[in-house]
């Protein structure tokens, strides 16, 4: 619900915002099994409680764990069929058996993420027992595995796990699509310090050389680490300097584009709306292509008239505010689990203008429509949102009337022993590896 690579997903805004990407077709990396490690240490309880929210058991009451791959027909407007889980030693995914006899991916498990999202859609209860049996039962295991594979592969011993969406950064180089994913495997293992100090030794080392949307896309990195772990005046401090260093349009742009979520979302409206009308003017000035080897990417004009929306509200202006965010529509595709860059972006403007019964309606209306293990089933899990303010704002949301109809049956709020999980073990991080 917030910067999707542009970074949406409240929990992780201004993770890397990208307006601006290489139109190169960088080949998919083929996932690499490895060891999944034991975690030696004994567990807490996690006895933290989101009240008022949905109260739901974590396992299904008639579910069996089958030998093989559970399964069961699974029904949602854009498509249906038998829905599976398969595992594989260290590799999961969830796949389609359509009527037509066509089996595709719904959804791989590459992160604990992928496996929360499974979790919280209540279609998929079948698979629930044999997810917990290979991940652990607070997801420990898949957790311990994702962060072993990405250092490994940070060492250069193993390819880096597949990614998907803007996340993909096609045609930018391996190396820096290793380098985000251990970053951000360090960060959801509970290792945010860890997380930190590495970017900035990256940042520390890059030179004039480097390609300038990379150069700012490290900075964005850093600054949403420190927003995400309580340094906002330094996240702040970074943007600044890395929209002072930016070598680019493009670079600039896209640096800007998540400082003034940030200065939204942190109640500078003044400022957002300034830095955001400036740079959505910036943008639509330059040609498609302008930066050699880059062009803009779809839909991006929605996250900047989200924060738009945001700060109009936070000013006072909400008429300006609702009549802004009516303007941003999509035709999305209903089979995909990731969301379109136009549905994260009313979502992350409703959370911002902190307008629980808009947000509890745009979830309801995602929900209603979401195929099996979609991303909308993590976006309204409040234990994932590090903002307090937004995260009362989704508290409320899940907690309306609105909202209970519309998940009955279909999703449900994650907590107790999947809280860890959840707020990515920021109370308690995975061990070093040895």
């Amino acid at each position: 619900m917030g910067l999707a690579d542009i970074g949406l997903g409240i929990a992780q805004f201004a993770t890397s915002s990208i307006i601006y990407n290489n139109p190169q077709t960088a080949n998919r990396s083929k996932l690499v099994a490895i060891k999944a490690r034991e975690n030696n240490g004994s567990l807490q309880k996690c006895t933290r409680s989101l009240a008022a929210l949905i109260t739901m058991a974590l396992w299904p009451v008639n579910a069996q764990a089958q030998p093989n791959f559970p399964h069961a027909e699974v029904k949602w407007s854009g498509g249906s069929g038998m829905v599976e889980f398969q595992t594989n030693g260290d590799t999961a995914e969830l796949t389609l058996l359509a009527p037509d006899g066509k089996r595709s991916q719904l959804r791989p498990v590459y992160s604990v993420d992928d496996a929360l999202a499974i979790l919280a859609d209540e279609r998929l209860s079948f698979a629930w027992p044999a997810l917990l049996t290979w991940a652990g039962d607070d997801l420990h295991i898949l957790r311990d595995s994702v962060l072993a594979h990405a250092e490994r592969a940070a060492d250069g011993e193993l390819q880096p796990l597949p990614v998907a969406g803007r996340a993909k950064l096609e045609g930018f180089s391996k190396r820096f699509r290793v380098f985000q994913q251990y970053i951000s495997a360090l960060e959801r293992s509970g290792r945010a310090s860890d997380a930190i100090a590495k970017t900035q030794t990256e940042i520390a080392a890059s030179t004039s050389d480097d390609n300038p949307i990379l150069t700012s896309q490290r900075q964005i990195m850093l600054a949403g680490l420190l927003f995400r772990n309580g340094s906002t005046d330094k996240a702040i401090t970074v943007f600044e300097q890395a929209s002072r260093d930016a070598k680019s349009n493009a670079a600039r742009q896209n640096v800007n584009a998540n400082f003034a979520l940030i200065l939204a979302l942190t109640g500078q409206y003044d400022r957002a709306l300034e830095i955001d009308d400036a740079t959505e003017h910036d943008f639509d000035k330059s040609a498609s292509g302008f930066l050699v080897g880059h062009r803009k990417l779809p839909d991006s004009n929605a996250y900047f008239t989200a924060i738009r929306a945001c700060a109009l509200k936070g000013l006072g202006k909400q008429d300006q505010a609702r009549a802004t965010l009516a303007t941003i529509t999509d035709d999305a595709d209903i089979n995909s689990y990731q969301l379109s860059v136009p549905a994260q972006s009313r979502l992350l403007a409703l959370a911002c203008m902190h307008d629980a019964a808009g947000l509890a309606t745009e979830l309801a209306a995602q929900i209603q429509v979401a195929p099996p293990a979609g991303q909308i089933f993590l976006e309204m899990q409040p234990a994932r949102e590090t903002t307090p303010t937004i995260r009362e704002t989704l508290i409320a949301a899940v907690s309306t009337d609105t909202a209970i109809k519309a998940v009955s049956g279909r999703a449900r709020v994650l907590s107790g022993m999947l809280l860890p999980a959840l707020h990515s073990w920021r109370d308690t991080p995975a061990a070093p590896s040895q």
